[in-house]
């Protein structure tokens, strides 16, 4: 599910879900202008503690929260600010259900099979977003000629180590 807004100096966008117990969502709030707002959302129970934040644990400096376990049935508030609270601009709210990575376009990432050698065709501006799951340790190539990569673990953390060979 995705919202769009405009988010005005100091404001803060409110948003709702409904869950049950035991659910799990993965949001992400992403910028129109990609850079234009550094965002931060905040998940709140229906009893109104706060659950989780974050600022910069997805792409770019985007919030990102992936499976995040709810524990109880009832209506879950969604708070969207920029982290200075100067920044303005219009952006989207991501909301899927499930543990799932979401792209900055606010679609669901692709799973990547690692038995095989994936491959795929970008054109000039394109952005693909992929998921996959490794054994710690686990040695990964990604090649490419004149793209960039982007990685992040799960958490939005960098607990992987990045080989550059150029």
């Amino acid at each position: 599910d995705r919202t769009s807004a405009a988010l005005g100096e100091g404001e803060v966008r409110v948003f709702n879900f409904d869950a049950q117990a035991g659910d799990q969502v993965s949001l992400m709030a992403s910028p129109v202008d990609p850079g234009a707002i550094d965002l931060f959302i905040e998940v709140y129970s229906p009893a109104g503690e706060l659950l989780a934040v974050d600022d910069d644990g997805g792409w770019r400096t985007d919030p990102v929260l992936v499976g995040l376990q709810l524990a109880e049935a009832g209506t879950y508030r969604v708070e969207v600010r920029s982290f200075s609270g100067l920044d303005t601009g219009e952006f989207t709210l991501a909301i899927e259900s499930g543990a799932v990575y979401i792209a900055p376009d606010g679609e669901i990432a692709g799973s990547l099979d690692l038995t095989t050698a994936p491959q795929f065709t970008l054109e000039a501006d394109d952005l693909a977003v992929y998921s996959f799951t490794a054994d710690a340790g686990a040695v990964i190539t990604l090649e490419g000629e004149g793209i960039s990569f982007e990685i992040y673990a799960a958490d939005g953390g960098a607990d992987y180590t990045v080989e550059q060979n150029t």
